[in-house]
């Protein structure tokens, strides 16, 4: 099953891909630090922090590249030490 790549179905941590105003794709990628919701008189706006940026982004205007799963973090860290044995 394929999961859904819009912004509003976007994570802390997730990797993901800002868009312009008329939706195309820009070269500005960065990882969701931080989500901001706002009230509105038509619904809640939920807006991205993602790490780069210096304001929230409307989450419409980012597309998921990687999701974030804490499954996929290795038991080594950068020296190569095996965390498992601690």
């Amino acid at each position: 099953m394929k999961r859904n790549n819009h912004g509003s179905n976007a994570n802390i941590g997730d990797y993901v891909r800002l868009l312009n105003a008329q939706g195309r794709n820009t070269d500005i990628y960065g990882i969701v630090y931080d989500i901001e919701t706002k009230p509105s008189p038509i619904g809640p706006k939920r807006f991205l922090w993602v790490h780069g940026q210096p304001s929230p982004i409307f989450d419409h205007l980012a597309n998921i590249v990687s999701r974030y799963e804490e499954d996929s973090k290795p038991d080594m860290d950068v020296f190569g030490s095996d965390l498992a044995d601690f």
